[in-house]
């Protein structure tokens, strides 16, 4: 059994900048148990869960008729939030980055519904993020106010292209949670996988 999502990555440049905002907040208050590592940040477009690795193939073929039907488009961080359930610290997207992943998301449902797709997928309506921390801290929320505000100029200048989408399995290494990327197509193309 493999654990499987798709997703969209995050450029390693940009992955170095929200690490060092990561710090900040943390030096300005903000308590989470579990900080997103630099390597693990992407948005997720559908997540799937643990399948059976005999899967992957339609996962494949769902992901490259969904990435066929969206075109390259540009991801623009807007400020921090949370979700207070679950704990988790986010950064938002602008509504122009939101509405192409929400058509990723929903292209990539469509081609797993069409290929008879066995398992059950995620009903909860889609909201684009990017995980910086889990476990977060309700209290330290508020006090680390002054540590957002300063953060969030930062945050809203960083951007990036994004050109593929990508499936990710989820797995352990040495004891530490990775993602690799098992397949990435190119978007608004019809050709084959790569990677």
């Amino acid at each position: 059994m493999a654990r499987w999502f798709f997703g969209v990555a995050v450029p390693d440049e940009l992955r170095t900048r929200l690490a060092t905002l990561q710090a900040t907040l943390r030096a300005g208050g903000l308590v989470a148990r579990n900080w997103s590592a630099p390597e693990l940040l992407h948005v997720t477009v559908l997540f799937i869960g643990h399948r059976p690795d005999t899967e992957e193939t339609v996962l494949a073929a769902a992901g490259q008729q969904a990435a066929g039907a969206v075109l390259p488009f540009i991801v623009r961080l807007t400020g921090l939030g949370r979700f207070p359930r679950s704990r988790v610290l986010w950064a938002g997207l602008t509504p122009a980055a939101e509405q192409p992943l929400a058509a990723l998301h929903q292209a990539v449902q469509q081609a797993l519904v069409a290929a008879g797709w066995p398992g059950a997928l995620d009903a909860r309506p889609y909201r684009a993020h990017l995980t910086l921390a889990r476990e977060l801290d309700a209290d330290s929320w508020e006090a680390a106010a002054a540590a957002r505000s300063a953060v969030q100029p930062q945050l809203a200048a960083l951007r990036w292209q994004v050109q593929e989408l990508c499936l990710f399995e989820s797995l352990r290494m040495d004891g530490r949670l990775r993602y690799l990327v098992r397949h990435r197509w190119p978007l608004g193309s019809v050709s084959g996988p790569t990677g």
